[in-house]
């Protein structure tokens, strides 16, 4: 029997665009969880993340909160 393995490994994307949405997409090809957080809840990478957050990139407390989720973030633009 094959056994899964996962890695549980959450992935902060700020800024949802397109390049968001390529980087999800990519992501997926491994075990990891995507969440991003966009001011705009129709963002392109809003569609295919494991979670939407909505927030503010140049608000202080809206990326505090956000990287308290995830164990790595990275930014779109």
């Amino acid at each position: 029997m094959e056994q899964l393995v996962t890695s549980g490994f959450k992935l902060g994307i700020i800024a949802g665009g397109q390049l968001g949405k390529m980087l999800v997409l990519a992501a997926s090809n491994w075990d990891v969880k995507t969440f991003v957080m966009d001011s705009d809840e129709h963002c392109p990478a809003s569609t295919c993340c494991s979670i939407f957050v909505k927030g503010s990139q140049l608000n202080f407390d809206d990326v505090i909160r956000f990287g308290n989720r995830v164990d790595m973030i990275t930014f779109e633009i």
